[in-house]
Parts: C-alpha cells; sequence; structure tokens
C-alpha cells in the first residue's frame, strides 16, 4: 500500500456520499487525486475495447448519454474544489479532469503509475442494484492492469437515488449536499438541468 491514492468517476453532482468516500480514503491514505472524467476527449475506441468486456463498455456508453451529463467537466471540478476546501482538507486532495480510463489505460497509467499510487473505489453492497456498480472494480483491475483496492465507506447513495427523492418532492437538495457545492449547484441552474427543464420536476 502507498501514500498516495487515485479514484474517478463522472461526479454529475458533489454529495455528502462521495465526500464521506473521500474521508474514509484519508483515513489511511495520505493523499487522494480525484479523477473527473471529461467524456469531450475519449479517444477514437475502434480495436481499443477489450472483446471479453463488452457488456462493461456498453454500460460505461450509457453512463454518458445526454440526460445523464448535465454538467461540464470544468463545473465539476469546482464544485469539487470548493467542498475539498469548505472541509480543509484541500491540502491532502487533488481535483483534475482525466480522459476516460477504459479509453486511456495507458495515458491513466502513466499519471498515475502503480508503483507510487493505490487505485480505489468503493466496494460494491450486496443490495447493489447497478450492475455497473458490481463489476466496475473487477473489470477496471483487468483493463487497468492493476489491483483495486476496495473501501467501505459509511455513507452511500447514488445520484439517481437522490434524484428520484426530489422527484417525488420527499426531499431538497441540501439534505445530500455540502453547502460549497449546494451553491455552485444552484449556480448552474443544476436543479433544472437535472430534470431537463421539465417544470413538472423541479422543486425549489
Amino acid at each position: 500500500m502507498h501514500n498516495k491514492a487515485v479514484t474517478f468517476g463522472r461526479y454529475m453532482l458533489i454529495s455528502y456520499a462521495h465526500l464521506n468516500t473521500i474521508q474514509t480514503i484519508l483515513n489511511k491514505w495520505n493523499h487522494v487525486t480525484i479523477g473527473i472524467l471529461n467524456n469531450d476527449t475519449k479517444p477514437n475506441i475502434s480495436n481499443r475495447v477489450f472483446l471479453n468486456k463488452q457488456m462493461f463498455y456498453k454500460l460505461c456508453e450509457e453512463n454518458w448519454v445526454p440526460e445523464k451529463c448535465i454538467f461540464s467537466v470544468e463545473e465539476r471540478i469546482k464544485m469539487w474544489k470548493a467542498t475539498i476546501s469548505e472541509y480543509k482538507i484541500d491540502k491532502h486532495v487533488d481535483v483534475v479532469a482525466i480522459e476516460r480510463p477504459e479509453y486511456a489505460s495507458v495515458k491513466f497509467n502513466k499519471l498515475f503509475p502503480e508503483t507510487n499510487y493505490d487505485l480505489l473505489f468503493p466496494k460494491p453492497t450486496t443490495n447493489e442494484e447497478s450492475v455497473f456498480d458490481l463489476i466496475r472494480n473487477e473489470c477496471f483491475s483487468e483493463i487497468l492492469q492493476r489491483k483495486v483496492f476496495e473501501i467501505e465507506p459509511e455513507l452511500t447513495i447514488h445520484t439517481t437515488d437522490i434524484k428520484n427523492k426530489i422527484y417525488e418532492g420527499v426531499s431538497n437538495w441540501d439534505e445530500f449536499m455540502p453547502q460549497s457545492a449546494l451553491q455552485l449547484f444552484n449556480h448552474f441552474n443544476g436543479n433544472e438541468r437535472m430534470f431537463n427543464g421539465d417544470q413538472k420536476k423541479i422543486f425549489t
């Protein structure tokens, strides 16, 4: 185990669960880099996919359909940086944009060599509904040809679950998001963008 860790994701909003994941990492690692996936830099995918991982690549692409990609990489980085500053962990956390590792494994391993960085993801729970999360760790271990360390945050909730609670009118965004991230979320018209401008789904 090394002193540095790296984890990555789309992070279309920053929730308390995401923050708890980073705080869990810092309990064992001195420093963590959060990779914000940038779909705009996705390379030509021909001949780059693992043939035995076609379902995984299909699920990866489903995560990037327009209705799920409401914030730019710059906006997501700003929300993360505001959050780590609010919680005074900026000396131990970096936030950077990275290309999607499933298509840029060589570049990822060059930026975060296994000799210096441990790759971390939350351990999927037994009642996990997302097929992607259930196979993510194993697939990235093979694609990136390195060990994936699993952590167990105390708090886990998916963005889709948060969105559903808001849609149902039983919760508000401030129940799920740190104040600094929420302020930027509101500044970026996140509520309207999250529901694609459907006024029936917009709550104050």
